[in-house]
């Protein structure tokens, strides 16, 4: 089966969309990466490295991925905190049309979100968040 693996162009508009997404950057401010800092500041998001399947039908070839993103909140006993920023980041990405530096995004569909105590510290919450995306690139 041919495929093409366009996982650095959806992390990379990904990011863009998250940095430049309001309700985002009002909470973790620039604080989207896809590699963890030594000494992060808190809250943020962590993008981990896309894992492709490949993908192809008649005159497109291409790439279903699954995008994760990864949220931190710290110094909040609930975690309210944590759950307002995977809403952020599902409303900033679900079904978005994201541009792509090449191949083109059919779809990018929220799959699921979870949260839970991370064990940096007391009163810190880890959540993680799926997307589904299709992105191809038409052939002859």
């Amino acid at each position: 089966m041919a495929s093409r693996d366009f996982s650095d162009a959806l992390t990379s508009a990904a990011m863009k969309a998250l940095a430049d997404d309001p309700g985002v950057a009002a909470i973790v401010g620039d604080r989207v990466r896809d590699y963890v800092e030594d000494k992060p500041r808190w809250p943020f998001l962590r993008l981990d490295p896309v894992t492709v399947t490949p993908w192809e039908a008649s005159c497109w070839v291409g790439m279903e991925a699954e995008l994760v993103i990864h949220s931190f909140v710290r110094a909040d006993r609930s975690s309210r905190g944590v759950q307002r920023l995977n809403a952020a980041v599902v409303a900033a990405l679900d079904e978005a049309a994201l541009p792509l530096s090449e191949g083109n995004l059919i779809g990018l569909d929220h799959r699921g979100s979870t949260t839970g105590p991370d064990t940096a510290e007391p009163a810190s919450w880890h959540g993680i968040i799926r997307f589904r995306a299709l992105v191809v690139e038409v052939t002859d």
